[in-house]
């Protein structure tokens, strides 16, 4: 079974390299260029990973995790951050918050194929649908 991994990332180059990492490995990669792309991804299908770059033209990675928060809560603890971008104001205080998984670029593969591994394990149908499926087998 592939495991879906959603990457978005501007850089073309990052984006081939994590792919070439991962597909080896059981994952499915779909690319963004944006977060505008990504967000039409997640509208659309369910990830194992969500993989976000913060610095972006078109849609910045905060906005993809303030739409997560508001649209698919479910899918908060599948990103893991990737970005150059640490000294910004605000970013830090930001992510905090969150707590979410980050890798600050450049990364060590290792890093990233250990993270994604971490938080692809508990990836499985949405428990809403595993419900639903039991419902339907009593009818």
């Amino acid at each position: 079974m592939t495991r879906p991994i959603l990457l978005i990332e501007d850089e073309q180059a990052q984006r081939e390299l994590v792919r070439h990492v991962l597909e080896p490995r059981g994952f499915e990669v779909t690319e963004a260029q944006n977060g505008g792309e990504g967000i039409a991804f997640l509208e659309r299908k369910e990830f194992a990973v969500i993989i976000l770059d913060l610095r972006m033209p078109g849609g910045s990675g905060e906005f993809v995790i303030q739409w997560i928060l508001a649209n698919r809560i479910h899918l908060r603890n599948r990103v893991l951050i990737c970005t150059g971008d640490l000294l910004s104001p605000g970013l830090e205080v930001f992510l905090s918050k969150l707590e979410l998984p980050m890798l600050a670029k450049p990364y060590l593969l290792g890093q990233l194929i250990e993270a994604v591994e971490k938080i692809a394990g508990g990836f499985g149908p949405p428990k809403q649908l595993l419900e639903s499926r039991a419902t339907a087998g009593r009818n």
